[in-house]
């Protein structure tokens, strides 16, 4: 009898054993379903409003500039461009250091001019004539004084500047006055693209006989050019 009563109470073990594990399965499986069942109505009632995608503020203001960096180190030099080549200068003055008679009335006389001052390139003839050795653009200026034999007596006179490049004569600047009386200083100038071989003259002419002469003291009647660039 006492061998029946182990046997049995073996069998109640086993068989408790397999019913609570039969029934944590089932808790398990409730517990997965439950689960399941909360997560498909979080999806159906989610709100996306309950989080707001965040809006962007004003620009702020700009901060103060900051403190400029050091210098850098200086490049090093680039190569040499190529030289130049150089034209000599081009420039004359001579000035009238004595006096020349104007003995016919309304005609043109070519105004001397003697007493040289300079002459970089030996253009000049020594008395009238400037002659260009290369073609340019030439700043040509004369200044004379004419004293007229009567000086109470009315007249006009005229002073220009002639260039002759073999083709044209032309008077290429002048003082001109209709009605004078006395002693003039007639002056003119012009800037004018010269022909290599022109000549160039000054030419007075007066309504009365008288004299082309100097002026006193530091002032001179002159005659000069220069071509541009002067160097």
């Amino acid at each position: 009898m006492h061998s029946y009563k182990i046997y049995e109470t073996s069998i109640d073990k086993r068989t408790s054993k397999k019913k609570n594990l039969a029934l944590n399965t089932l808790s398990i499986l409730n517990t997965k379903r439950r689960l399941l069942i909360l997560s498909s109505n979080y999806g159906r009632n989610f709100n996306p409003c309950c989080f707001p995608v965040p809006i962007q503020g004003e620009q702020g203001p700009q901060g103060i500039t900051g403190p400029q960096g050091i210098t850098g180190p200086q490049g090093i030099t680039g190569p040499t461009g190529p030289t130049v080549p150089t034209r000599p200068a081009s420039a004359f003055r001579a000035n009238k250091n004595a006096a020349q008679a104007y003995d016919t009335a309304n005609t043109f006389v070519t105004v001397t001019f003697t007493d040289e001052q300079f002459d970089l390139r030996s253009e000049y003839n020594g008395v009238t004539t400037f002659i260009p050795i290369e073609n340019g653009v030439y700043q040509i200026n004369a200044e004379v004084l004419f004293l007229p034999t009567d000086t109470a007596t009315q007249y006009s006179f005229d002073m220009t500047i002639i260039v002759n490049d073999g083709i044209f004569n032309a008077a290429i600047a002048a003082d001109y006055n209709q009605i004078i009386t006395g002693g003039v200083q007639t002056s003119t100038s012009a800037i004018y693209d010269l022909t290599a071989g022109s000549l160039v003259t000054i030419l007075f002419r007066a309504s009365t006989t008288g004299t082309l002469t100097v002026f006193t003291g530091t002032r001179a009647s002159h005659f000069d050019a220069a071509r541009f660039p002067f160097s």
